[in-house]
């Protein structure tokens, strides 16, 4: 077999997977797979979510698909190494787009950074009774004396 045959080949099972996970089932976003053939096994992952499976597609066409890693939201992991047919996971990611507020779009997650903020508070001596309190007030609570 040529290159040239091995490609068109690679690029005609695509082509079908791809007629079953035109959304992904976990994140619903549209075209996001990306695919790994190999001799043995072969792979499929949602560039958008991270969620992988392995593929069964053999001289009959597309067989099964089963999760094997979930998603970054950990989506999927009740369904973790489970086959399913191609059918399922089709109707699986249909029904979570259906499930989607009407006019919400469905686009990559943008990682944001959280922005932890450690607020300091500052104790300070009285002068007076030597207790400790909080800088931000004028005179101590306890005594009543001025800084």
């Amino acid at each position: 077999m040529s290159l040239k045959e091995y490609k068109e080949i690679v690029e005609l099972q695509e082509k079908e997977v791809s007629k079953y996970f035109k959304y992904c089932p976990l994140c619903y976003v549209k075209d996001s797979m990306e695919f790994e053939w190999g001799f043995r096994k072969s792979y499929m992952m949602c560039s958008e979510c991270g969620a992988r499976w392995h593929i069964n597609y053999g001289l009959t066409g597309f067989h099964w698909a089963k999760l094997v890693k979930e998603n970054a939201e950990r989506k999927g992991a009740n369904l973790l190494e489970e086959k399913h047919e191609p059918q399922f996971w089709q109707r699986m990611a249909l029904e979570g787009r259906k499930s989607i507020k009407e006019g919400e779009v469905v686009s990559p997650k943008v990682v944001r950074e959280k922005e932890i903020v450690k607020e300091v508070i500052v104790k300070i001596r009285c002068p007076y009774c030597h207790s400790l309190y909080d800088e931000t007030l004028d005179k101590c609570p306890n005594c009543g004396g001025h800084r």
